[in-house]
């Protein structure tokens, strides 16, 4: 009886061993994955060649016209305000400015007996010894005298004026990049003779390449 059960025993066995002999498959390891941070590009940067130049230029002119008698400066020399720059021949300008003076001191006497006039007339009206029409001559008299006056007295004003235009003076410290005007020249109110480029802030004008995109705006 127990030999009849061995042959059975061994037969599971070999029955067993004869399965799938092939080892169960491994879990593959995950990837080696490397994370790097993206960013944006930066400005990208190139060179450019530029001109460095004054904020404010000024052209210099006189404001009246005349004769130049006097060049203070010369081109790319370093001024001060209120500094004389240029001197015009002033003569006409000082007898312009008797000639003012003249005419206010006339119209000053005029408008005085013009005055005495009408302060007289007004006695006489009061005592009856004129009218009432002759006293209102007086008065319109006295009126366009009065009006004279005053005219003379701007005219004197602008002659003064004038006379000090005569001299040109730098408006703001600065340099001079340009003087054209010359001692012995005529030039007329208005006409340049020279250009200041004044103290302060400075510019930088630059030609970008065909194609480049100049910034909206400089550096903060």
């Amino acid at each position: 009886m127990r030999l009849a059960m061995f042959p059975l025993f061994l037969g599971v066995l070999l029955l067993a061993g004869c399965g799938d002999a092939t080892p169960p498959p491994q879990a593959k390891a995950p990837p080696f994955v490397r994370t790097v941070a993206v960013a944006a590009a930066g400005d990208t940067a190139f060179g450019l060649s530029g001109t460095v130049r004054a904020r404010v230029e000024s052209p210099l002119a006189f404001q009246v016209g005349g004769r130049i008698a006097r060049r203070a400066v010369d081109a790319g020399q370093h001024v001060a305000a209120g500094q004389v720059l240029f001197e015009l021949d002033t003569r006409d300008l000082e007898q312009a400015v008797r000639a003012a003076e003249a005419d206010l001191a006339a119209a000053e006497a005029a408008l005085a007996t013009a005055s005495a006039d009408l302060a007289r007339n007004r006695q006489l009206q009061q005592r009856n010894y004129t009218s009432e029409q002759a006293l209102q001559r007086f008065e319109l008299a006295q009126r366009e005298a009065r009006t004279r006056r005053d005219a003379a007295a701007a005219r004197l004003t602008q002659a003064r004026n004038a006379l000090g235009y005569g001299r040109l003076q730098a408006p703001a410290a600065g340099v001079l990049i340009d003087v054209v005007g010359e001692a012995g020249q005529v030039v007329g109110a208005g006409q340049q003779v020279a250009l200041l480029a004044q103290a302060g802030e400075r510019e930088i004008e630059v030609h970008f390449p065909a194609g480049a995109t100049p910034p909206a705006e400089g550096p903060g």
